[in-house]
């Protein structure tokens, strides 16, 4: 039993080597493959879409109280001046 013990140490230590290289390689294959980079590219563009609409809407949103605004300003500035 006592000569088996170091062959397990050698058995399972090779194991866990040859598994972090199998996993080390699928880790690099998948960020350095075009894959992974078009679903980066396609999420960003769907976030950029809907960041558009969003600042396209709090405009419009805005717009009513942007006269409102400007007349406030134009009227301190005239009881400044």
């Amino acid at each position: 039993m006592a000569d088996l013990l170091p062959w397990l140490f050698v058995i399972v230590a090779t194991v866990a080597i040859i598994a972090g290289l199998v996993s080390l390689w699928l880790s690099l294959s998948l960020a350095l493959s075009d894959e992974a980079l078009g679903g980066v590219r396609e999420l960003n563009e769907k976030l950029r879409a809907e960041a558009r609409q969003v600042l396209h809407a709090l405009d419009a949103g805005a717009e009513s109280f942007r006269d409102e605004a400007e007349a406030l300003i134009a009227e301190r500035l005239a009881a400044k001046s």
